[in-house]
């Protein structure tokens, strides 16, 4: 499941894009994982809410947090989302780069529209 929020199109080279942009909760997490979600992507720097705001609420990642107790994995910082032509119907492919003992890699991600 890919979230476009369209942060990485707006403020990218600005320092908004750390400091405004949406972000998923722990609850909502949790739900996507209910509903059969095993992957998720976003189109911001972080999956959490931005650092003032886990801050402000006194829970830092609790998105992150959820790789702990349940089995998914999220993706980050994707961009050009809002150049897939459609919102459902394509396959996504998300190639790791390896790093020997890293805790998170980049990807080549890849949407795959059928024409």
């Amino acid at each position: 499941m890919l979230i476009r929020t369209d942060a990485a199109t707006r403020y990218y080279d600005k320092p908004a894009y750390l400091a405004e942009h949406p972000g998923m909760t722990r609850e909502g997490n949790i739900w996507l994982i209910d509903q059969g979600v095993k992957v998720m992507g976003i189109d911001a720097p972080t999956f959490d809410l931005p650092f003032s705001v886990m801050l402000a609420q006194g829970r830092i990642w609790p998105a992150h947090m959820v790789m702990r107790e349940r089995e998914y994995y999220h993706l980050e910082n994707l961009i050009n989302l809002d150049k897939i032509s459609r919102p459902f119907g394509f396959k996504f492919v998300a190639l790791p780069i390896r790093f020997k003992g890293a805790s998170a890699t980049p990807v080549l991600a890849v949407a795959i529209l059928d024409e």
